[in-house]
């Protein structure tokens, strides 16, 4: 080998050398890069994933794993799984909220619109449950991908279930009282009074006032102390 050819090989060998470590660089942000999305994702306090176009589940994390495992979807709502497909199975068993959440993805996938949110049940034996779902649609290196976002929103519907029946309750309480019935606020406002109150009064119904606007001077300290404890 001449000292022209060695030169060479050397010059070859460093660069692939250089080349090397770049890639190795290269794979070692990408590696960090994915460390990073996962901990962001598992950080979510949400079942999350990513679906693409066709519904495969292509990520998932740890939240929507933990609660695939406590509601027997382990097997068939994981990674490589067809998301559409679990939907269309539960339409079949008579689930209207999954219908509704096929129609919906359909309008994203037809560039209708560019994200939905439904809500829906979901109950157990042991409990009655409710979700909220969103789903947004966006393009990464030229894919379409969908990221789906489970919400448990049973405490909010279990407060407004709460708030409906106590409304009835008080209607069908003053409705035929003859004596003026309202329920105020701290800050003071009546949020609601029933008919007698509006003929003593001469306030309509449904119109907002300030209790302390009745109430006779010498009762309005005492009454305000009370209120205020």
């Amino acid at each position: 080998m001449d000292v022209e050819t060695g030169a060479e090989l050397k010059r070859i060998g460093e660069e692939l050398h250089q080349k090397e470590e770049r890639l190795s660089h290269i794979e070692h942000e990408l590696h960090e890069k994915e460390l990073f999305f996962k901990a962001v994702i598992n950080a979510i306090p949400d079942s999350f994933a990513v679906l693409s176009a066709d519904g495969t589940i292509l990520f998932v994390n740890e939240c929507w794993k933990s609660f695939a495992r406590h509601n027997g979807g382990s097997k068939d709502t994981g990674p490589g799984s067809n998301y559409l497909g679990v939907c269309k199975k539960a339409v079949e068993n008579g689930a209207p909220e999954a219908r509704h959440f096929l129609e919906a993805f359909q309008t994203l996938v037809e560039n209708k619109t560019a994200t939905f949110t439904l809500e829906y049940p979901c109950h157990s034996p042991a409990e009655k449950r409710w979700f909220r779902v969103r789903v947004h649609k966006t393009e990464e290196s030229d894919e379409t991908l969908y990221l789906v976002v489970h919400e448990n929103i049973t405490e909010r519907k279990r407060q407004l279930e709460l708030q409906e029946k106590n409304n009835a309750l008080f209607e069908t309480i003053t409705t035929g009282a003859r004596v003026g019935i309202l329920v105020a606020g701290f800050d003071g406002r009546v949020i609601e009074h029933n008919r007698a109150v509006s003929e003593m009064l001469g306030y309509n119904e449904g119109e907002t006032f300030d209790w302390r606007s009745i109430t006779p001077p010498e009762y309005l300290p005492q009454d305000e102390q009370v209120a205020a404890q």
